[in-house]
């Protein structure tokens, strides 16, 4: 496969939510403030940690639309239980002012929280860096010649852990929803997760399933969707294999899986079993997943350029939208495997 680096740095990953908001009302008649979170260096769990401490908050009182990594630039809806001004933000802006930050601003109010069901998209704008001539070049034909684009809708290495840490969200859910606190709380604490000092703490005098419960409920959910995640993803790649002439690739930090190699037949939406986390009633319960299993998007490619970064290589820039649940990452890998191989 083709050597390349993406999140070189954060600026080379660009995301920006496309949301559908809910209704707008005058303050004086709201209960809820709207704001755009814009960030780089922290998850959007991390985020949600900071602005609960600075505005006295709960959990419940802060919700949003999607879930947005910490080695990019991003921005994303975020709406708040309270009714705030726009000069109330200049201190919260101020306290995460730098390299790594987090920057709030007003949209507006109303009386609904958003949810993940308002969430349309995300618009990407990444640089992909350390290609050679030859592949950056290879890589602009094909999108230039090429109005659309399309790949296997599999889950990413975000959905399964974070840079620098172990990719085991999945491990953590599949314990959770096997009701098996004592391994749940063991992969946990081998994670560089931000709460791990407090729930150790809690650990020493009161049991796993106690000490688990002091977590963010909606980070509880997150490791069952992971969980879900590789379930699916296993069970969509065994599926092409019996349809379809393909090859086995191995993707970093998520596994082994199947590609077509020639026409893909597929079923558009895809279903396997997996796991719920229903926050209000603190249970989990079996679900069928049902997803898109094959994406198409336009991809804008701008002209290769010498790579700032790496000495005698390329970078080169991808504009694209996806819709919710999909992932750049695995686009790009899967279109650098179609066009590279597709030349061999």
């Amino acid at each position: 496969m083709v050597n390349y680096r993406l999140k070189t740095i954060n600026d080379d990953f660009i995301v920006d939510e496309v949301s559908l908001i809910p209704p707008f009302f005058l303050k004086n008649n709201s209960t809820y403030t709207y704001l755009i979170l814009k960030k780089s260096g922290w998850t959007t769990f991390d985020a949600q940690e900071e602005i609960k401490k600075y505005f006295t908050l709960e959990y419940k009182d802060i919700s949003v639309e999607g879930l947005k990594d910490e080695d990019a630039i991003t921005s994303q809806l975020v709406s708040m239980a309270i009714v705030i001004k726009e000069s109330d933000l200049k201190g919260f802006n101020k306290k995460f002012h730098g390299k790594n930050y987090l920057s709030l601003s007003l949209l507006g109010y109303g009386n609904l929280p958003i949810n993940p069901g308002g969430l349309h998209g995300n618009c990407f704008k990444i640089t992909i860096r350390d290609l050679s001539k030859k592949y950056a070049n290879m890589l602009y034909e094909y999108c230039a010649g090429n109005q659309f684009t399309s790949f296997i809708n599999y889950y990413d290495s975000q959905r399964f852990g974070t840079p620098g840490s172990c990719y085991n969200t999945h491990l953590i859910g599949k314990a959770l929803s096997q009701n098996n606190w004592d391994l749940a709380i063991k992969e946990f604490f081998r994670t560089e997760n931000s709460e791990i000092k407090r729930v150790k703490e809690e650990f020493k005098n009161s049991s796993a399933e106690q000490a688990f419960k002091i977590i963010n409920p909606n980070k509880i959910k997150f490791f069952v969707k992971s969980y879900n995640s590789y379930l699916w993803n296993r069970e969509l790649s065994r599926d092409i294999y019996n349809r379809n002439k393909c090859k086995s690739y191995l993707f970093k930090h998520v596994g082994k899986l199947f590609l077509p190699t020639d026409h893909c037949i597929i079923n558009p939406i895809f279903s396997s079993n997996g796991y719920n986390y229903l926050i209000d009633e603190d249970k989990i319960q079996e679900k069928v997943m049902k997803r898109t299993s094959y994406i198409t998007t336009n991809i804008k490619c701008y002209e290769p350029q010498q790579d700032k970064l790496f000495n005698r290589k390329y970078s080169i820039m991808l504009d694209f939208f996806l819709p919710t649940g999909s992932y750049g990452t695995m686009l790009i890998r899967q279109l650098l495997i179609k066009i590279i191989e597709g030349n061999e």
